[in-house]
């Protein structure tokens, strides 16, 4: 009686049939299928792991050869920003040697003027030191002229690497500043072109200047003794194998000082440009410690 009551207030009732068996059966087929996938998952993670040393190996591959890419693009860029002041910087090279006179006349002069002061002959010794002051005059005038020009040159191509820079940006889709922040392109555009500027005037001036130096000092030792002189190059020449592994290891700390100036230059950007709601939520202090993270990490750099 009580089921016949129960059909009758649910009629229904009848049409379902006993459904506890299926679930069960779902669920052990639900779990079945979730193991199998786990093993099929774990399968595949496993043959990622035997191929990861094979994969390291090929990205590692690549990411060298587009980093030489990237440098050759690099180089072929900016010699053609050089060849374009090709004639001041002949000129510049020309006093940067003509400078080096007085220095190595200096010890020249002085061997001299000892030798005059010892032979008791004064007015030689006059004449050598009027002679002596007058090539460092010279000298000095000349690495002056030769620093002028340099710093003029490259001025000039960082006014155009600027602008060049600029002109590509703008000209980008709106896509492209989407996916950027504007702090880290106003760092690109002033920060490294800066850093360029001053490794075309210091360091390429520092570099012809020290080959110059080097090849007349290379003579001049070879001529006063050339056993001696060889026994000092094999004594420089394993200190010489240190200087690649340096350079790379300054490019990268170079590469991360700069990025970290960028992403701080954009908070700072950031925060400017949204100062009434900086001040509106009273958000001060988050600016200044996001900011002082990122400065923080420059430095640590």
């Amino acid at each position: 009686d009580t089921n016949t009551e129960t059909r009758k207030i649910h009629p229904d009732s009848q049409a379902e049939p006993p459904t506890s068996n299926s679930k069960l059966v779902q669920q052990h087929q639900g779990f079945n299928s979730f193991e199998a996938e786990g093993g099929d998952m774990k399968s595949e993670k496993d043959e990622v792991n035997k191929a990861t040393p094979e994969d390291d190996k090929q990205a590692k591959l690549e990411k060298e050869k587009l980093e030489m890419q990237i440098r050759a693009k690099t180089s072929e860029i900016l010699w053609g920003y050089v060849k374009t002041y090709k004639v001041l910087l002949f000129w510049g090279f020309i006093f940067n040697i003509l400078g080096m006179v007085g220095e190595f006349a200096s010890p020249l002069f002085i061997g001299l003027v000892i030798d005059e002061i010892v032979a008791q002959d004064q007015d030689q010794v006059v004449y050598l030191i009027v002679i002596w002051m007058i090539i460092n005059t010279a000298g000095a005038i000349f690495a002056g002229i030769q620093r002028f020009i340099f710093q003029l040159t490259t001025e000039k191509i960082g006014q155009s690497l600027r602008q060049d820079l600029f002109d590509t940006i703008i000209n980008k889709d709106v896509a492209f500043f989407d996916s950027r922040k504007t702090g880290d392109l106003i760092s690109r555009l002033s920060a490294d072109t800066a850093k360029i500027e001053n490794a075309l005037s210091t360091q390429v001036s520092l570099l012809v200047k020290s080959a110059f130096y080097n090849i007349i000092v290379l003579v001049m030792f070879f001529y006063l003794s050339w056993k001696m002189t060889l026994f000092t190059l094999g004594v420089m020449l394993p200190t010489m194998f240190f200087g690649p592994v340096y350079g790379r290891f300054m490019r990268k700390v170079n590469k991360d000082i700069s990025d970290g100036k960028a992403r701080a230059s954009n908070i700072a950007e950031e925060a400017f440009s949204n100062i009434r709601t900086v001040k509106a939520f009273a958000t001060e202090d988050v600016e200044c410690v996001a900011y002082a993270k990122e400065n923080d990490y420059v430095f640590a750099q």
